[in-house]
This record gives C-alpha cells, sequence and structure tokens, in this order.
C-alpha cells in the first residue's frame, strides 16, 4: 500500500511523478483501487489523472454535494500550468467563468533596479475553489468515478508489506464505512486525517500548522518496499 499527500492545486500524482513512484501509477489493472480522500480540486485532478491510468477510483468528500453546496469557499488563480493539467486530463474548462486578470508579468530587474515587465500571454482567471471542483467531480462521475459525499475520514490503517490500507469513514447518517485500497490519495485540506494517520505510523512524518490554519511540512520520510521516499 502506498499513501500519497495531494495538496497543491490541480496537482495529481500522475501528472506530478514526483508525489509518488511512477512504475506504481502507470498501470491498467482495474483490480487496483485507489481511494482519494477529499473532493476539492486537488482531488478531483488526482482522481482524474488515475481513472486516465486505469486504476480503479472512489473518491470521499466529508462535505456536502457540491451541486447543493452554497456555502463560500477560497478563491484562487488558475494560470498556464492549471489549464495545461486540465487540458491534460481531458476537461472541458468552458464554464470555468470568473475574473481575467490582466496586466504586466515582471520577469526581474535591469541594471539600476529598473523591473523588466512583459504582458500576460495566457489566460488568467481568479475564481471559486468551489467552481473548479464542481467541475472535476462533475466530469469524474460523468466517467464513471464513484464519489461519495458526506464521508468524513476517521484515519488509515496502513498495512505492511503489500496488503491493502483499510480508510475509514464515518457517514452524515452515523454509519461507519471502511474501504481498501492499494493507494490512498490525501487531498483532505489542512485538518487532514490522512496526514495525521501517516504522523502516528510513518517514521520521520512530521507536520505542522501555524496560527492560520496553513500546513508546515517539515519532512516526510515513508518506508517504500525498503527503501526511502521523499515526499
Amino acid at each position: 500500500m502506498r499513501t500519497v499527500m495531494c495538496t497543491a492545486l490541480l496537482c495529481s500524482t500522475a501528472l506530478r511523478p514526483r508525489c509518488a513512484p511512477q512504475p506504481l501509477l502507470a498501470v491498467a489493472d482495474p483490480l487496483l483501487r485507489a481511494v482519494v480522500v477529499g473532493g476539492g480540486p486537488a482531488g478531483g485532478a488526482a482522481a482524474l489523472a488515475l481513472h486516465r491510468l486505469g486504476w480503479s477510483v472512489k473518491v470521499f468528500e466529508k462535505r456536502s454535494d457540491w451541486e447543493a453546496d452554497s456555502r463560500s469557499a477560497w478563491s484562487v488563480t488558475l494560470t498556464k500550468r492549471a489549464f495545461d493539467t486540465l487540458e491534460a486530463l481531458d476537461v472541458d474548462c468552458a464554464e470555468l467563468e470568473g475574473v481575467q486578470l490582466e496586466g504586466q508579468v515582471i520577469m526581474g530587474a535591469a541594471p539600476g533596479g529598473k523591473p523588466i515587465s512583459s504582458p500576460m500571454q495566457f489566460r488568467n482567471i481568479n475564481l471559486s475553489t468551489q467552481r473548479i471542483a464542481k467541475l472535476l467531480i462533475r466530469t469524474a462521475r460523468e466517467r464513471g468515478i464513484e464519489v461519495g459525499f458526506e464521508h468524513e475520514c476517521l484515519g488509515v490503517n496502513q498495512r505492511r508489506d503489500d496488503a491493502p490500507s483499510c480508510v475509514r469513514f464515518l457517514r452524515s447518517d452515523g454509519k461507519l464505512v471502511e474501504e481498501e485500497a492499494e493507494l490512498v490519495v490525501g487531498a483532505d485540506g489542512a485538518n487532514s486525517a490522512v496526514r495525521a494517520s501517516l504522523q502516528r505510523s510513518a517514521f520521520g512524518f512530521e507536520v505542522v500548522q501555524d496560527f492560520e490554519g496553513s500546513p508546515q511540512f517539515r519532512i516526510a520520510t515513508l518506508a517504500t518496499d525498503g527503501s526511502t521516499q521523499r515526499l
């Protein structure tokens, strides 16, 4: 079993090979299961990327369905890198409407300190993360990926050797749900239950949060088949 933390916006394990050993991900075996904890932009992108590689994927999110959830969300800016990621996942970005950003990009400084700038060459828009999550989860459902909302992750039981791990969820109706998977992707935000499980069970893994609630990684060293892998 492997656990991968996926915290950056639209950072998927398949499109960012540093996040996990590529041979682990580049398979086409529907018997290999992946559980993605968190249905936001990062979790949605990771789910689509893994499904594209042939994994059997399930996504679980603790909040209610994005289609019905009207609560506020963080505002972010999508740049060329994000749109390239969405294009690689065959996601239709036509409905991603937001505030178009225009202006100059600071390229550096000339002798004497005068900044060197250039007009923005690519589409850059500012919008709510919820809009991005809605699009990705809707696309995931259209491709047959199972998505479960109102599932709060309680933790991950990492088993030794190649045995699948067990991810435990508490549904909104009080029922306990357990899912086994060969790969667990933690995309469940600042107060991550997946991260907390890693801290308890993975030697050398430590993460602290500052007073604003932002996670600050110190080091993440996970044992992988007798070797060491840094995330």
